[in-house]
C-alpha cells in the first residue's frame, strides 16, 4: 500500500479550511491561487486506514470511543520502528489533536502569567494557545548562519527574569526546516536543567525528513531529562490525518504524567 501522490483531487466546495477559506483569509481564489498556506496535503489517506473508516461506517452506531488499545499498540510499534525509541502504553495520554495537546500541557506546568518561550519564528498557534492560556510569550529568536536556523541559548539565558516555567521546543522545526542535533538536543536539556523548565517536545513532524537526515527522539536520546519533558506525537502530519483531530502526550516519568492526567480529565 503506497500514497498516489499523482491524483489531482479537488477539494473545493468540501468544507477544507485549506481550500474554502483561502479567499475570506487572503483575498486568493482557490479557482486561480495555490493553496500552500496550511500543512495539509492534497493526497487521499492510505486504503489502511479508508477500509477502518469504511468499516466503521458500515457498523452504522457512532457512540463515544473508549478502548485506544490498539491505536496504543500501533502507535508504540511505529516509534519502534521508525525511531527505536520504546514506549510504555501507560505512558501515553491522549488529546484531540497536538494543539489541544500543547494547551493541557501549558496548563498543567505553569500558572497564568508564567512565561513560556518559543524559539521564533515558529509554528504561528504557539502564539495563540500561550495567549489563551494566560500565560506570557517569551520569544528566544533563532539565529541564521550559512542559510540555516540556530538555537542561542546564551542569550536566551541572558534575557531569563525567573518568571518562565515552560520551553516549546518545534522538532524538527516548524517552518525552518531545522532537524535538529544530537549536541543542540542535549544543550536544550541541560539548559531546562539550569533554569528549572519544563520542556515540551513537539515532534510531530518526527517522520517528514529528507533522505540522509535523522532526527532524534529527544526522550529516547536524553533519557535523564524525562522528569521535566513531555513528547507530543501524532498520526496526522505524517498520514495526512490533520482533520482527525487526534494526538497523544507521552511522559516516562510518574509525576509528570499525574500532573498532565489531572488536567486532562478536568478538560
Amino acid at each position: 500500500m503506497s500514497f498516489n501522490f499523482d491524483e489531482v483531487i479537488n477539494r473545493v466546495g468540501t468544507h477544507s479550511s485549506k481550500w474554502d477559506t483561502m479567499e475570506a483569509k487572503y483575498g486568493v481564489s482557490p479557482k486561480t491561487g495555490i493553496s500552500m498556506w496550511v500543512a495539509d496535503m492534497d493526497f487521499r489517506a492510505l486504503p489502511a486506514v479508508q477500509d477502518v473508516l469504511a468499516k466503521a461506517l458500515d457498523h452504522g452506531v457512532h457512540g463515544y470511543f473508549g478502548n485506544d488499545s490498539e491505536y496504543r499498540a500501533a502507535l508504540i510499534a511505529w516509534v519502534k520502528r521508525r525511531h527505536q525509541w520504546d514506549v510504555e502504553a501507560d505512558w501515553i495520554i491522549n488529546a484531540h489533536g497536538l494543539g489541544n495537546a500543547i494547551s493541557l500541557c501549558i496548563r498543567s506546568f505553569s500558572e497564568p502569567g508564567d512565561g513560556v518561550i518559543v524559539f521564533s519564528p515558529v509554528y504561528h498557534a504557539f502564539f495563540r494557545i500561550i495567549k489563551a492560556t494566560d500565560r506570557q510569550i517569551v520569544e528566544s529568536e533563532l539565529v541564521q548562519r550559512n542559510g540555516a536556523y540556530y538555537m542561542d541559548l546564551d542569550a536566551l539565558a541572558a534575557s531569563l527574569t525567573g518568571n518562565e516555567k515552560v520551553i516549546i521546543l518545534c522538532s524538527p522545526h516548524n517552518p525552518g526546516g531545522r532537524v535538529w542535533s544530537l549536541d543542540e538536543l542535549h544543550q536544550l536539556a541541560n539548559f531546562c536543567e539550569q533554569h528549572d523548565l519544563t520542556l515540551i517536545s513537539d515532534e510531530v513532524h518526527n517522520d517528514l525528513v529528507y533522505k540522509g537526515t535523522k532526527h532524534h527522539v529527544l526522550a529516547k536520546v536524553v533519557p535523564s531529562i524525562r522528569h521535566r519533558l513531555v513528547t507530543l506525537i501524532a498520526t496526522t502530519k505524517t498520514f495526512n490525518l490533520a482533520g482527525c483531530m487526534i494526538g497523544s502526550m507521552v511522559a516516562s516519568d510518574d509525576t509528570m504524567r499525574s500532573r498532565l492526567a489531572r488536567v486532562t480529565n478536568a478538560s
